[in-house]
This record gives structure tokens, C-alpha cells and sequence, in this order.
């Protein structure tokens, strides 16, 4: 990485400013940390998107089928509480994540 910039970036004439008032390029950390934001968090957040809208999250067809209210057997209960802590705290960390992509520029 000798621009210290993703591809997007240098297509645009960006580049990455450190942190550190006096350097010139990224840290190792710091560019772990940019590949990290880069390529990490877009592939965990499409993943939970897609968990959500298979678990009926949003008025999905297993809402309107009714099928998390099915009774299970004990054995699953925890893996649909589980389910439902998800469809719960979707929204909000998504909804979280979207005010600090704004507000953090």
C-alpha cells in the first residue's frame, strides 16, 4: 500500500492521513485497522442483513407464515430466543451504525 489509499481512493486522487500529527504514512496498525473497515465490516453487516430478512425480520414471508411463533421443542427454545434477541437488536445497531456513518463522515 505505497499510496496508503484504497483503490476508490486513488482512483479519486484521496488519500489516508495518519493519525500521528508528524508522520507522513500509516501505521502498520493503522492499515490493518483501514483493511479491517474496508473489507470486515461491509462483509459482517450484509451477513447480519441477510439473517435478518431469512429470520422474518422487516414483515419477511416467516412472519407472515407465522413461523416463529411455532412451538419448538426444548431443545431449540435458546437457538429461537436467540432468534428473536436478533430480530430485537437488528434494527437498533443497524440504525446506530447508519447515525455514525453520518455524523462520523
Amino acid at each position: 500500500m505505497a499510496s496508503d489509499a484504497s483503490v476508490a481512493e486513488s482512483f479519486y486522487g484521496l488519500r489516508r492521513a495518519p493519525l500521528a500529527s508528524g508522520a507522513k504514512l500509516l501505521s502498520s496498525r493503522q492499515r490493518w485497522l483501514s483493511l479491517l473497515a474496508l473489507t470486515a465490516l461491509p462483509y459482517a453487516r450484509a451477513k447480519a442483513e441477510r439473517a435478518y430478512e431469512a429470520l422474518g425480520g422487516g414483515g419477511g414471508e416467516a412472519a407472515r407464515l407465522g413461523l416463529l411463533d411455532a412451538p419448538t421443542p426444548s431443545s431449540t427454545r435458546s437457538a429461537t430466543r436467540l432468534q428473536r434477541w436478533f430480530l430485537t437488536a437488528y434494527p437498533l445497531a443497524h440504525a446506530a451504525g447508519e447515525c455514525a456513518s453520518i455524523l462520523g463522515g
